[in-house]
């Protein structure tokens, strides 16, 4: 729970206020008296010993229903950005590697919001190894920054990372026993690029059925180096996409730079190794590096063996890594005289 008197002082100056709205005869009435109620609500939530994260995030959404609410900006401002704290501080959307009860939670999470974070899926050595194997590659490559396509079909070490089955075991959860990997790649942010990416789903560059990505930092993720945006519960309908993009800037398909309220937007610090799970219709973005740092990610895509998709050129790494029907493409193989996989 946040604590010290800036979060108190500030929540307490906003109730009072909407209380003292609530208390006036107007046309608004009715809407204060309902938000005010819920913001207490919210508060008193907020400072129990173990608070339900998912009865907070409902109340917070029950208030930002209310326009009148946010009307006065600078105070809403500050209660959205002592949610998003108290978000970051409770580890909300954060699960601990796959275990016989964490697997619900997982599931319920990304069902209700759209992502889901499991802290240090994979281990410092792990990702160190990770990441020279990008730098080796990249360099062989002639990339020096942005976004490099294609790590598994590069690679014998990343072929094998994206069947790790610490992947494969959160992601079971979440697409069902029969699992296709389709592509990877690295973004890597230099000291040089100080602009963010910008709001964006990903299903308009791919389409057809729903796929889900999974981002791995690569070394600590902060705001100032670049971390991950995402508007919780975005990934039940398509945003449109009518952004201008700036040259050289890519993400053809972007939101227009005033269609997402920022305090609404929940901001993913991430050490090395926290990977971060999320649907094709979240609206997500980052900050820009401003650190003067390099900022290296891994993100990996993955889509349901056992629905119908449409094929993509740009996949040419993509198998089945796990489920009934690895194993019997695995089986026609041997019978043909090719090695399985």
């Amino acid at each position: 729970m946040p604590s010290g008197p800036s979060f108190l002082t500030i929540a307490t100056d906003c109730l009072a206020y909407f209380e003292a709205r609530a208390a006036q005869e107007s046309p608004a009435q009715a809407a204060f008296l309902q938000g005010a109620d819920a913001a207490r609500q919210w508060l008193a939530l907020l400072q129990l010993a173990s608070p339900d994260p998912f009865a907070a995030e409902a109340l917070f959404a029950q208030m930002n229903a209310h326009r009148h609410f946010r009307s006065w900006s600078v105070r809403w401002h500050y209660l959205a950005e002592a949610m998003n704290t108290w978000r970051e501080e409770e580890g909300l959307f954060s699960m601990e590697p796959i275990g016989t009860e964490a697997d619900g939670g997982l599931k319920a999470t990304y069902e209700q919001f759209g992502y889901v974070v499991v802290r240090q899926l994979f281990p410092p050595d792990e990702v160190a190894a990770l990441k020279d194997e990008i730098l080796k590659i990249v360099a062989e490559k002639g990339h020096h920054a942005g976004v490099f396509v294609g790590l598994a079909a590069s690679s014998p070490v990343f072929a094998e990372a994206v069947r790790d089955p610490r992947l494969l075991d959160a992601l079971e959860p979440l697409l069902g026993p029969d699992i296709e990997f389709l592509s990877d790649k690295v973004v890597y942010k230099s000291a040089d690029l100080d602009y963010g990416s910008p709001w964006h789903q990903d299903w308009p560059y791919w389409k057809g059925a729903h796929k889900l990505s999974v981002w791995v930092a690569l070394e600590a993720a902060t705001k100032e180096n670049g971390c991950l945006k995402l508007l919780p519960g975005s990934h039940k309908s398509l945003a449109e996409h009518d952004g201008t993009a700036k040259e050289g800037e890519g993400f053809g398909h972007r939101l227009a730079e005033d269609a997402v309220d920022e305090t609404l937007a929940l901001s993913l610090p991430c050490e090395p190794g926290d990977a971060v799970f999320f649907h094709d219709l979240t609206l997500h973005a980052s900050h820009p590096n401003t650190s003067g740092q390099d900022r290296y990610a891994w993100i990996v895509t993955y889509r349901s063996a056992a629905e119908e998709d449409l094929t993509y050129e740009w996949s040419v790494a993509a198998a089945i890594v796990r489920g009934e029907r690895r194993r019997a493409a695995a089986a026609v193989a041997v019978e043909e005289g090719a090695s399985p996989e």
